[in-house]
């Protein structure tokens, strides 16, 4: 009894160039997508969907790196464009912008400080449900010599930047960075 060769079968014909990651990617997210659309055993679906789920982090893990790094880039390079802090940045047609969020000082530190000194947050500060920062009577906390700049800087939020949806800009010459 002679044993027969195992033969090796291409799927499809090797690209004459090698792919780039962004088109390796569609290709195999289009073969998902068709192998989903046929009728497929209930353990192959399962198979499916569970590497599907990995990749779905591995891909949200990628994707919260490639932010962080874009956002230290407009940090570092980007100029500042609004008077909370707003920075830009355009490089080979991309524009690149984040925002501050949660500046100028926080209620809750500003209502520990001022119980800390023995003072009263009702009168230094709006009440709403919780005490609000009123800053011009904060300002003459610090003029009267109540609070120090110290403890003011302490009172303030923590500034963070959150980066906006990168945009392919149109029609503009690309930067050379």
């Amino acid at each position: 009894m002679a044993t027969k060769k195992k033969e090796s079968v291409a799927l499809a014909p090797g690209p004459q160039k090698s792919l780039s990651w962004y088109e390796q990617g569609e290709t195999v997210l289009g073969l998902l997508a068709k192998e989903l659309s046929t009728e497929v055993t209930a353990p192959r679906m399962a198979e499916i969907v569970r590497q599907l789920t990995t990749w779905e982090e591995d891909i949200a893990a990628l994707a919260k790196a490639g932010k962080q790094r874009l956002l230290e880039l407009v940090e570092d390079k980007g100029e500042v464009v609004t008077e909370k802090g707003t920075k830009v940045y355009e490089a080979d047609g991309w524009h690149l912008e984040a925002r501050p969020w949660r500046t100028g000082f926080d209620s809750k530190k500003v209502e520990t400080m001022l119980r800390a000194k023995g003072l009263e947050p009702d009168t230094h500060m709006n009440i709403k449900v919780s005490y609000e920062v009123d800053e011009v009577k904060l300002k003459l906390l610090q003029l009267n010599g109540r609070v120090t700049e110290a403890e003011m800087d302490l009172a303030k939020y923590d500034r963070k930047m959150v980066l906006l949806t990168p945009k392919k800009l149109k029609g503009k010459e690309a930067d050379d960075e």
